[in-house]
């Protein structure tokens, strides 16, 4: 199957995400199963975050330049087309899901024109403006194809005997002209429904490679944002996590100033879509927060049960930074 052939031309968001998706298809085809992180975030509102930093991340490349030599600024260069390429990607794994929702709405204003429609036709076959033999079969099925069908042998009959019931009847052409176009639209939502299924696990698949590849792009930039701007530590004011709930630096250092560890949450693994939940105590209760001496004993077993994740996380980032400087580790002042 042609990357082109695996859904349907695309109608769906705004033209530059439609471009963007489709000039990184090929990319998005590419990824393999086996890299693609479960999707626990907001799309929308990761996209919205990554379109509104893109300024202040853009004004830093001069630095990624000189410091890290090795930084793939090709990737980085395009990280509003992976961002605009998932926006087209969501869209379009929604639209595939919607034609139940729009199927069912279409249908009940089409079973209302019908009965409008039978009642008069009804009225004038008794006036013998019409014969009443067409409008036997009407009604006599159920489901939507049936419903379509009833409505578009109305329209017809009506309109054949226009030149002669038009002013003995309270319908107009342009109703008549609106029951057939949604008489059609009922036929064509059914038919994309009888082919839901591959349409929606193509979209599925889609959807995630492109996610794949816009958290990747966002988790190299963030961690090379994270290197150039330690010692200021305005990082995360510029790439800020995609992670809801998260605690930004200057709330972290606010609740530690007043003596509230605050709570963790990864850093910039590309693989990580999601910060690590509290876990309640045996009881299922969350423990209430103890006073004095305590709350030390208790802010020292959190870190230890969560040091497991943070060497993870720091040997994720620490790999990167070796990457990004050549094979050298963060200067003096960096780290």
């Amino acid at each position: 199957m042609t990357p082109a052939g695996l859904i349907p031309t695309p109608t769906h968001g705004s033209p530059r995400s439609q471009a963007a998706y489709e000039e990184l298809l090929p990319e998005i085809l590419a990824v393999t199963e086996e890299s693609i992180p479960p999707i626990l975030i907001d799309i929308p509102t990761a996209v919205t975050t990554v379109l509104g930093s893109l300024p202040e991340i853009r004004a830093l490349r001069p630095e990624m330049v000189e410091s890290l030599p090795k930084f793939d600024l090709a990737q980085f260069d395009k990280l509003e087309q992976y961002t605009l390429a998932i926006s087209h990607a969501h869209a379009v794994h929604r639209a595939a899901h919607g034609p139940k929702l729009s199927l069912t709405t279409t249908a009940r204003e089409l079973a209302r024109l019908r009965d409008v429609l039978l009642s008069d036709a009804r009225s004038l076959a008794a006036h013998q403006l019409i014969k009443a033999e067409r409008l036997a079969r009407c009604k006599a099925r159920p489901g939507y194809r049936a419903l379509a069908y009833d409505v578009l042998m109305l329209v017809q009959v009506l309109r054949e005997a226009w030149s002669e019931v038009h002013d003995c009847t309270p319908v107009t052409l342009a109703e008549l002209d609106k029951a057939g176009a949604t008489a059609e639209n009922l036929l064509r939502a059914v038919g994309l429904r009888d082919q839901a299924a591959p349409t929606v696990a193509e979209a599925t698949v889609l959807r995630r490679k492109a996610f794949a590849l816009f958290m990747k792009v966002y988790a190299r930039a963030r961690a090379a944002v994270q290197y150039l701007r330690a010692e200021i530590g305005d990082a995360d004011d510029i790439a800020p996590s995609l992670y809801a709930g998260r605690v930004t630096r200057r709330k972290a250092e606010g609740e530690a100033r007043q003596g509230t560890p605050a709570s963790s949450e990864p850093g910039s693994d590309p693989g990580a879509v999601s910060p690590p939940s509290e876990q309640p105590s045996d009881n299922g209760a969350t423990p209430a927060p103890e006073r004095s001496g305590a709350t030390e004993a208790a802010g020292r077993a959190a870190s230890g049960a969560s040091s497991s994740a943070s060497d993870n996380t720091l040997a994720t980032v620490m790999q990167l930074f070796s990457t990004l400087l050549g094979g050298r580790g963060p200067p003096v002042g960096k780290a």
